[in-house]
């Protein structure tokens, strides 16, 4: 039997609670690049362009903006690999790695993961195009790619074909598992962030926005929602890994097709 919605939540809580200590140690090594790619469209205009001196037909600015977030992005998606990893095996009970030899090992998933990504995401935007329906059905079907390239080192198309058959067949199931959870942690996440960053915003509103001091609150502004952002966002990670492992192991059986009985027609006696 598939595991209920309300278990989702209340384990991914609990595995969040009893391994806060690990679970910081990666979110401190995801705010690195997170806080950079969340501060660098307002540190490249008002810092670097202006001390490059140099100006494109595009803006240097934009031009830089997107080779850092580019880089810092793989950085990024290479961390959240290790981290998928370390959840999985805190669920299943295994044996606990290192966050370096988990990293060494997320190194051999990076380019599957993003051919995966790639694919996908691809097919994906092909299913909007021609309709609404088949886009909200195929980013369903793909929703596992990077946990089971991550986890159960699946090759960048075997990811896709693995991803899809873990929800055919039960797409309403997967669907309510995927969206409650991650509805009611992206509800507390927007409030708490919200809350957080409403003084910052106070005081932009009383500040020149062509200021230093303008650019320097926006900074502040962007690493607080960041930070909390990523203090909140394993909740997530963790409902879906669960899902992932819960999925698998236990699979749509397909449907047997039992023969009816052969009944022979009576035959009438000859007189």
């Amino acid at each position: 039997m598939l595991i209920s919605i309300p278990d989702i939540i209340k384990k991914s809580i609990k595995i969040y609670r009893n391994n806060a200590k690990l679970f910081l140690k990666y979110i401190g090594l995801m705010f690195i690049p997170g806080a950079l790619i969340a501060t660098t469209p307002i540190i490249t205009p008002t810092f670097i362009s202006p001390a490059l001196n140099v100006i494109g037909p595009l803006g240097t600015s934009f031009l830089i903006y997107v080779v850092i977030t580019i880089f810092l992005s793989i950085i990024s998606f290479w961390i959240s690999i290790a981290f998928i990893r370390a959840i999985a095996n805190i669920y299943q009970n295994k044996p606990q790695e290192s966050i370096q030899l988990e990293l060494n090992t997320a190194k051999t998933a990076i380019l599957p993961a993003i051919g995966a990504s790639i694919v996908a995401g691809l097919a994906i935007f092909s299913g909007f195009i021609l309709f609404i329906i088949p886009g909200i059905i195929f980013t369903l079907w793909f929703t596992f790619v990077i946990y089971a390239i991550a986890i159960d080192k699946h090759k960048a198309i075997e990811s896709i074909k693995v991803s899809k058959d873990l929800v055919v067949g039960r797409w309403w199931e997967v669907f309510a598992r995927l969206f409650v959870p991650g509805l009611a942690f992206g509800i507390l996440i927007m409030v708490i962030t919200t809350v957080a960053s409403y003084p910052i915003e106070s005081i932009l509103e009383h500040t020149d926005p062509s200021s230093l001091l303008f650019a320097t609150f926006v900074i502040i502004s962007s690493l607080i929602i960041t930070a909390l952002s990523l203090l909140l966002a394993p909740l997530t990670t963790v409902a879906s890994t669960i899902l992932y492992i819960e999925l698998r192991n236990n699979p749509v059986l397909p449907e047997v097709k039992i023969p009816s009985p052969i009944t022979e027609t009576p035959t009438k006696k000859r007189e």
